[in-house]
């Protein structure tokens, strides 16, 4: 099976403290990119690496590589879909 979220259903917050791991829901960002009206993130999670897309984010709440963040997502926005499709 695979789980498939579109990118900006995926909430990404800053995780304070000190000697975090990539485990459960606690991820961490490999990298970013700022569009203007949004900003993309890579993330790697325990579960395979994600992408997440902020809109119209603070100055402050742009995040860099390596900041551990908590990684979220509404289960009516996800879809289980087969991996492989037989024919």
């Amino acid at each position: 099976m695979v789980l498939l979220v579109r990118p900006e259903s995926v909430s990404v917050r800053k995780l304070p403290g000190e000697g975090l791991e990539v485990v459960g829901r606690t991820g961490r960002i490999l990298s970013s990119v700022f569009y203007g009206a949004w900003i993309e993130y890579d993330v790697e999670t325990e579960a395979g690496n994600m992408t997440a897309m902020v809109y119209d984010p603070l100055p402050g709440d742009i995040m860099a590589a390596g900041t551990f963040v908590s990684v979220a997502f509404e289960a009516e926005r996800s879809w289980l879909l087969p991996a492989e499709v037989s024919h």
